[in-house]
């Protein structure tokens, strides 16, 4: 997906986005720093996309999390 709005541009910049892998990587080193909460943005040019990456973040990153 190409990314051409600024505010969505500092969001990719600043946070962590990618494979579930990655994310899940990069989430449990701020984990390990002390983070304890987190806010998702999920960004998509269809409701549809958004929802899939929703479902794709509950079924492979946030099991990684269970019982933290």
């Amino acid at each position: 997906m190409s990314v051409d709005d600024p505010f969505l541009i500092g969001l990719v910049s600043r946070g962590i986005a990618g494979t579930p892998e990655t994310i899940a990587e990069r989430s449990a080193s701020y984990r390990q720093a002390g983070l304890e909460y987190v806010v998702c943005a999920f960004a998509g040019e269809r409701v549809d996309s958004a929802v899939q990456q929703m479902q794709v973040f509950a079924e492979q990153v946030m099991p990684q999390f269970v019982g933290a």
